[in-house]
């Protein structure tokens, strides 16, 4: 009887023992393996979002001349002598004068917030020719030139005289 008595109390000591002691760690244990699975996923977010973010820096690296075209398209403020060097520069280039030169700085466009217009007006003397290679520079130039006025009047044999008034854009 005695036996019997101890086989019970062991068996129902056992039972308490599994019941109190194992079935909690078993589920402490579950609820670890899910956050564990939880932060890998989690960690793999994150490694696929640093490769997308290296992908657009490599894009933007690849695209560095475009940027950069961009920038000398719409310069940080108006820039009166870069602006005249360059209209210099191309008139040289197409086999032009440039003679006055003239600017008038507005203070912004409707053209976009932060966006600021100039009216520049200069002169050119030289060949019809030379002022269509000139044109056509302009026209090519990364620069944000509209040319709004053009006149024009004969000078001495192929030489003509443009007067041209334009709105030059920067930010």
């Amino acid at each position: 009887m005695k036996k019997i008595i101890i086989s019970a109390f062991l068996f129902f000591a056992s039972v308490c023992l599994i019941v109190f002691l194992i079935f909690p760690k078993n589920d402490e244990f579950n609820f670890l393996n899910k956050s564990i699975e939880q932060k890998k996923i989690d960690i793999q977010n994150k490694e696929n979002y640093i490769k997308d973010l290296e992908k657009i820096v490599q894009d933007i690296d690849a695209r560095g001349s475009q940027f950069a075209k961009i920038d000398v398209a719409t310069p940080s403020g108006v820039g009166v002598p870069a602006i005249f060097d360059f209209l210099q520069k191309t008139a040289s280039q197409s086999g032009m004068i440039l003679k006055d030169t003239k600017a008038d700085f507005l203070a912004s466009s409707g053209h976009g917030e932060g966006i600021k217009e100039s009216g520049v007006s200069f002169s050119l003397e030289g060949t019809y020719s030379s002022f269509k290679n000139f044109l056509s520079v302009m026209e090519n130039s990364a620069r944000l030139f509209e040319i709004t006025s053009l006149d024009f009047s004969s000078g001495k044999g192929e030489i003509f005289n443009f007067s041209i008034q334009s709105r030059v854009r920067s930010y």
